[in-house]
């Protein structure tokens, strides 16, 4: 698994597809077997949002 390739899916999904970071959050968990907390941190870094 590559990071780039977890960011470039972030912003896929929110610049393009419109998601939310909640739904976001479910899409690279599965894509990419991250645990929540992973995830949340690499939304976090991608969007500039503070990790819930």
């Amino acid at each position: 698994m590559a990071k780039g390739e977890i960011i470039g899916a972030i912003k896929l999904y929110s610049d393009e597809m419109h998601l939310t970071p909640v739904e976001i959050t479910g899409k690279i968990m599965k894509r990419f077997c991250l645990e929540r907390e992973a995830a949340v941190k690499y939304i976090a870094e991608v969007l500039g949002l503070q990790p819930a």
